[in-house]
């Protein structure tokens, strides 16, 4: 398993809900622990079945038919459900399921989330009983909770936690609206404008008294208190889950060795930018370039010298072409560039002071001092209907055209 898929694999386990995968099929293929522990079933027990197995027919073919729904139209599904489990409890549950596809945008299967609400619902109820179990709820959970009156929006009550949160006092922020404080957003765009609706569940951000924007997983329930529509938020700090999501995010686009794009984020983005250039009738160039002899550098000097090696050309690449352009390593020893707004000349030229840059370069590992050279070809966009396979097909025959010649040069496709 490769680093990006172990870094998901554990931040999915890592998740508190309840996750499952199933394919088009509707078999199951995975699920994380607290599904299993959710349901009761093993998850070398659960791979391979479908709900009909696992579930009394009824619940099975209600399921069945929001799968096939969610795989005809690709939209996502959320929706709540009372869940019969094995050991004969049930459980009141918010499903959110989403299709997953492929890098061409066909649909390979569903990934859902469950939501317990069970003990929301039962907190709920308590609430509209009790006062007092309203103030348990308030100062005991380590949750932030935070009541508001519905009509006024003004901010009734808040917990410990959610004054630790905010980095508030509750005097600072009780009587006033809860957008003005907590939420950074307008009273008009507020996702709770139906005093009927049951609850809203979504990311957001709220505002620390220092003005940092903390990102947050809120749940809203309106109610009836004290004979007023209040809504009740609940939130949690979920800063480090974004660091991880944007750390894997960053791993799903760049190379691990050099740090540049890789190869399928590369031709992403160069489609981006080739799209850009038909359109407006803008210059755009191609560089495909890799090492010569590079096999000798792994033989005779070790393959960490060789990575070594591609480290340091990637930083040369980094020094020579603009941060607009695209550099991204295509695999073994060739890397290709995508020159926004520069035609071919301009690459040319550009592309020769990398091949001078490399070729004076002393490249230092555990005292072996490696020199080696590169060999370019360039396509430019020439105003037709290119697309970016043929540009870098052109390039690539430029390369090649580079490597027969003697390699250390850089051709240009005329």
């Amino acid at each position: 398993m490769n680093i990006e898929a172990h870094l998901l694999h554990s931040f999915i386990e890592q998740i508190p809900s309840p996750v499952f995968v199933k394919n088009p099929d509707g078999k199951y293929t995975g699920c994380n622990q607290a599904f299993s522990s959710m349901t009761g079933i093993a998850r070398n027990q659960l791979v391979g079945k479908t709900v009909f197995d696992v579930n009394d027919p009824e619940t099975a073919e209600k399921c069945h038919q929001k799968d096939l729904e969610l795989l005809k139209n690709g939209t996502r599904q959320r929706y709540k459900w009372r869940l019969a489990l094995s050991d004969g409890e049930s459980r009141d549950v918010i499903f959110e399921k989403a299709p997953l596809r492929d890098e061409n945008g066909r649909i390979t299967g569903i990934i859902g989330v469950l939501s317990d609400i069970t003990e929301l619902l039962k907190t709920e109820n308590a609430l509209n009983e009790s006062n007092e179990r309203l103030e348990t709820l308030l100062f005991m959970l380590p949750v932030g909770i935070i009541m508001i009156d519905y009509e006024t929006r003004l901010i009734l009550e808040m917990n410990p936690y959610a004054v630790m949160i905010l980095g508030v006092t509750k005097e600072q922020v009780v009587g006033r609206k809860c957008y003005e404080c907590i939420c950074p957003i307008k009273a008009g765009s507020c996702p709770i404008q139906d005093p009927e609706m049951e609850i809203d569940r979504s990311e957001g951000e709220l505002i620390h008294a220092s003005g940092e924007r903390i990102p947050v997983f809120k749940s809203a329930i309106t109610m009836k208190f004290d004979g007023k529509t209040v809504i009740l938020q609940c939130f949690q700090d979920i800063s480090d889950i974004k660091k991880l999501e944007n750390q894997l995010k960053e791993l799903a686009r760049t190379d691990f060795l050099t740090g540049l794009f890789n190869r399928m984020f590369f031709f992403d983005r160069a489609r981006q930018e080739l799209s850009r250039s038909l359109r407006y009738q803008r210059s755009l160039s191609v560089v495909v370039f890799d090492i010569d002899y590079f096999k000798r550098i792994n033989d005779r000097f070790g393959h960490p010298a060789g990575d070594a090696v591609l480290r340091r050309i990637s930083s040369l690449c980094r020094e020579v072409f603009r941060q607009s352009d695209i550099i991204g390593r295509l695999g073994g020893e060739e890397f290709g560039v995508i020159l926004v707004e520069c035609d071919l000349q301009q690459a040319g030229i550009v592309a020769e002071r990398l091949r001078q840059r490399v070729e004076s370069e002393i490249i230092e590992d555990e005292e072996k001092a490696i020199r080696c050279t590169i060999s370019l070809g360039i396509a430019a966009y020439t105003g037709k209907a290119d697309d970016i396979d043929s540009l870098m097909k052109r390039a690539d025959n430029e390369l090649y055209r580079a490597k027969n010649s003697g390699r250390n040069r850089v051709c240009k496709s005329e």
